[in-house]
């Protein structure tokens, strides 16, 4: 009796042993098949970016009166009148509130108002992006000055042609001052593109991108 029993046991013994050897494989491979999901997204990520700019980027080019600087300058001349706006951009966070003037108008100007730049459509283009640059520093031209206190999750809203486009920040990122900008966004989108010079640093400026999130009319 004695030796059955003890033969039971290390029966029961080894098949407990197999059970937990089984149970740990199947822990460890859920586990790196977890790592090796994460990974594969990260690697691809990367790789898409890397081999494929032209579905995450579209590059912008500024010229000399487009390219905003950090400015002193004060114009109180009837040039910058709401008679020359076809629509105006307001970010309540940091209550500006400025018209912009049509494409081809002589006031479309980084030098006079906040300025669309030229590879912009207007709000209303459906999945389009339109981009304004503005000046940073002081002076009544210095329209984009306050931007940087902006973060993801804030509210732009551009008025034109008698609708409300609301749009929310979900990128801010720097790029050096090279005459042309880079601008990643969501294709599958209607996007306002915010560019200034950034904070402090005379050699870089900042991109703002901005998702639209509902349109109404005024």
């Amino acid at each position: 009796m004695n030796n059955n029993n003890i033969k039971k046991r290390s029966q029961y013994i080894q098949i407990g042993f197999f059970l937990l050897v089984i149970a740990f494989v199947i822990g460890t491979l859920d586990y790196w098949d977890t790592k090796k999901i994460h990974v594969w997204d990260t690697l691809n990520t990367k790789v898409f970016f890397e081999q494929n700019p032209e579905e995450a980027e579209e590059l912008v080019e500024l010229t000399s009166e487009q390219t905003p600087e950090v400015v002193d300058k004060t114009d109180n001349s009837e040039e910058t009148t709401n008679n020359y706006y076809v629509g105006m951009l307001e970010i309540p966070k940091i209550n500006l509130k400025q018209g912009f003037a049509a494409f081809g108008s002589p006031y479309n100007n980084i030098d006079k108002n906040v300025t669309i730049l030229p590879t912009s459509v207007y709000p209303d283009v459906e999945l389009g992006n339109f981009i304004l640059a503005g000046h940073s520093g002081q002076g009544s031209l210095a329209f984009f000055n306050e931007l940087y206190r902006l973060k993801n999750g804030d509210k732009a809203i551009v008025y034109y042609k008698n609708v409300k486009y609301t749009y929310e920040i979900v990128n801010i990122y720097e790029q050096e001052k090279t005459g042309v900008i880079s601008v990643y966004r969501d294709y599958k989108k209607n996007t306002l593109t915010l560019v200034t010079c950034t904070n402090n640093k005379k050699d870089k400026q900042t991109v703002y991108i901005a998702n639209l999130v509902s349109k109404e009319s005024y």
